[in-house]
């Protein structure tokens, strides 16, 4: 039973890692336009583990112009350090059909999140085949 259970894990973890690369593709796709965006400060977030420390977290704050129009976005992404430096220029890519949305090919976490979960899923597949 723990071999099914534990295979069962492992597709999973392959199918989330899948899916994930499948949703950045797409939004790399609807985010075309080049330009260059600023980090003009980051929206800090307390947080609380599961056993009940605080702790803060923080995502970056882009501001660029777009079409002539000054955007400043805020990602989902955040992190428990300030990555970058306050001022500093990245390459950001916009929509253009919604310029507030914005793809940053530069953030590191996107390849290594799905590698992360289709290298775990094949772990799990691995030591799943050990149980029987």
């Amino acid at each position: 039973m723990s071999f099914i259970i534990i295979l069962f894990i492992g597709i999973a973890l392959i199918l989330l890692g899948i899916l994930y690369d499948k949703l950045d593709n797409k939004a790399q796709k609807r985010c075309s336009d080049s330009s260059k965006a600023t980090i003009c400060g980051y929206r800090e977030s307390l947080s609380t583990d599961d056993n009940g420390k605080s702790y803060m977290t923080y995502a970056p704050v882009y501001e660029y112009t777009y079409n002539g129009e000054l955007h400043t976005v805020t990602t989902n992404s955040s992190s428990s350090n300030k990555p970058y430096p306050v001022g500093m220029q990245l390459e950001i890519f916009v929509n253009p059909l919604d310029p507030e949305e914005i793809y940053f090919p530069a953030a590191k976490e996107r390849g290594i999140l799905k590698n992360v979960f289709i290298l775990g899923g094949v772990l799990f597949i691995i030591y799943s085949f050990t149980k029987l």
